[in-house]
């Protein structure tokens, strides 16, 4: 009986050992599609991350800068005083600030060169007198309507900052101003750093000509420059590998206009030659495999039973489906593959950072979402978006939809927890998935503007 285990055992080693150089060679042979295909995968997430940073603050932006409020000021800018004109610029923009939680916010009248923000105006834009603000005339005078670039904000003790700069046109088309957002560049580091720990990668975005834009070390931004020969401005990854295990995949950014490039070493590992240094470590690793069998075996039935229900795709707070799945079902740039869904809703939760401070913001999500459900029922599946920002796609016609929104915003002004700002469009199945998107959450930044707690449809 000794004897047949042993035997037994034997022969389980010995395939696992040559299985396992058959594979090695085949995975090395062949470039190894399954971690290319990981690969990419991750840099997905990574892309989807940054992303999604940059989608809020560039909405906002938009929105401003299309604001007929706003452009009325600043066409009648001097038939005001110059502390009231201050008075309404800080007003407005104090209001913004505060419903979306930003480092800085500011317009600057092109009249004037008055740079106004929450604080009050910070100065008189003057290229002349000023190196700092040359930028100002050369995105007025350049042909892109939105740039985001990586300054100091002289109004917060120089801190490196990204901004989203957006012109402000009159009905003639004539510029009458700049608006922008500014956010921290430590928070997107903050995000790189834990996407560099997780996958054991490097991550900086550059333009297009590999000046790096953004990076996890302060020293690198707007001074180092990486060689890259796939800087291909489409929708596509470009992959290169690197050794046995190393690559590079780059994929272009629209909004910014940059590239985002991860690269991962290569670690160096037996040679490919089928040589006698070859032979030595495979016979080592076959030894060490028979003594360590039993251990192995061991581990089997935990090896199988691991990784079911990881949630991937659910949000571990509210049970809803994330946006994860949401891509997996239909795609980054796709259109919707079914006709049941007639709106699509997109609201996030007013003053929630405030609301986050003073009470449970797991349990304000929690009840929040308990009202969706209630309001929607099973004609509308919700998905948590990020942070206080969710998704919902209806089956309810956007007219009908508009009113249950508002039954929805009013159970949660009810609940006297919070309240909500909620825009709706309707799904236009011609029309991508992001373009619907947009337009939703348009019509939400809208309404904050005017301060939250209500619904706007577009």
């Amino acid at each position: 009986m000794k004897k047949r285990k042993i035997a037994v055992y034997v022969i389980i080693i010995t395939v696992v050992c040559i299985v396992s150089n058959i594979v090695y060679y085949r995975r090395h042979a062949y470039g190894d599609k399954y971690e290319k295909e990981s690969s990419m995968l991750m840099a997905d997430r990574v892309y989807d991350g940054v992303m999604v940073e940059l989608e809020k603050p560039v909405i906002v932006s938009e929105t401003m800068a299309d604001n007929w409020l706003m452009k009325d000021f600043l066409i009648n800018e001097m038939d005001y005083s110059k502390g009231e004109a201050v008075s309404l610029m800080q007003s407005y923009l104090t209001g913004v600030n505060e419903s979306c939680n930003f480092d800085s916010v500011f317009i600057i009248s092109d009249s004037t060169r008055r740079y106004y923000t929450d604080r009050g105006i910070n100065k008189v834009v003057d290229p002349d007198r000023d190196p700092h603000d040359i930028w100002y005339n050369a995105f007025v005078e350049g042909e892109e309507d939105l740039a985001i670039e990586i300054d100091v904000d002289e109004n917060n003790n120089d801190q490196l900052t990204v901004y989203v700069d957006s012109k402000i046109y009159d009905k003639s088309h004539n510029v009458i101003g700049v608006c922008g957002i500014g956010i921290s560049v430590k928070k997107f580091q903050d995000l790189l750093k834990q996407y560099q720990d997780s996958y054991n990668v490097k991550i900086c975005l550059t333009d297009d000509t590999g000046l790096v834009q953004l990076d996890v070390n302060d020293a690198n931004i707007k001074a180092v420059h990486k060689e890259n020969n796939m800087y291909q401005k489409n929708d596509d990854y470009s992959y290169e590998s690197i050794g046995l295990n190393g690559f590079s995949i780059t994929r272009y950014m629209e909004k910014p206009n940059w590239f985002l490039v991860i690269d991962k070493e290569n670690e160096k590992f037996f040679s490919l030659e089928f040589d006698y240094t070859f032979l030595i470590a495979s016979l080592v690793i076959y030894i060490t495999t028979v003594v360590s069998g039993v251990t192995i075996l061991g581990r089997k039935d935990r090896t199988f039973g691991y990784g079911k229900g990881t949630g991937n795709e659910i949000d571990g707070l509210t049970g809803t489906p994330n946006r994860n799945f949401f891509k997996n079902m239909y795609g980054e740039r796709g259109v919707f593959n079914t006709t049941i869904y007639k709106s699509m809703v997109v609201f996030d939760i007013d003053y929630f950072k405030e609301a986050n401070d003073t009470m449970n913001g797991n349990e304000v999500l929690v009840k929040v979402v308990e009202l969706a459900k209630q309001c929607f029922g099973e004609k509308g599946e919700i998905f948590r978006w990020g942070g206080d920002e969710f998704v919902i796609l209806s089956e309810w016609s956007v007219e009908f939809g508009h009113e249950i929104c508002k039954e929805f915003c009013k159970k949660v002004a009810e609940d006297g927890r919070v309240t909500v700002s909620i825009g709706i469009t309707e799904v236009r199945l011609a029309d991508k998935i992001k373009k619907n998107y947009h337009r939703a959450t348009q019509a939400c930044y809208l309404v904050k503007e005017m301060g939250g707690d209500g619904v706007k449809r577009i």
